[in-house]
């Protein structure tokens, strides 16, 4: 392969790998302002989208609000590290692995709490495969600068 060819690959998946990260990222960020919601609020998401209702409990006020600042939090880590691709390309890559475990493991709660389908696929399946994905392109990416 020509050192042309090579570094178009390497720049077509350094600006893939800049831009699902940063759509992932600015998603993550979303989750921002479910850390302040009113429980109230949080109880009419759950029943438009869920069957059932959220209890209003301190626990699942903790929780929910300690998962919204996870996401966020992890949102921001991932858009800081989709500004330097190639300088992160080992977390990024690590970030890849994670987000195949986390679809594994979350598809499998998923089931074992009883939720669709839809949910699982969403939550489970995505996450598998756009951390493939990023793993894909990380090696493509690696291969290709080295």
């Amino acid at each position: 392969m020509s050192d042309s060819t090579s570094s178009l690959s390497s720049t077509h998946a350094a600006k893939r790998i800049q831009l699902i990260l940063r759509l992932i990222g600015f998603g993550g960020l979303l989750a921002t302002p479910a850390m302040l919601m009113p429980v109230e609020w949080m109880q009419q998401l759950h029943r438009q989208i869920l069957p059932g209702e959220l209890p209003a409990t301190a626990s699942i006020n903790y929780l929910t609000r300690s998962l919204a600042m996870f996401y966020a939090l992890s949102g921001l880590v991932t858009l800081y590290i989709s500004f330097d691709v190639k300088r992160y390309a080992p977390l990024i890559n690590l970030w890849g692995i994670c987000a195949m475990l986390k679809g594994c493991v979350i598809a499998a709660i998923d089931l074992h709490a009883g939720y669709p389908l839809w949910w699982m696929t969403i939550e489970g399946l995505f996450s598998f495969l756009i951390g493939l994905w990023i793993c894909r392109l990380s090696w493509k990416l690696n291969t290709h600068t080295q």
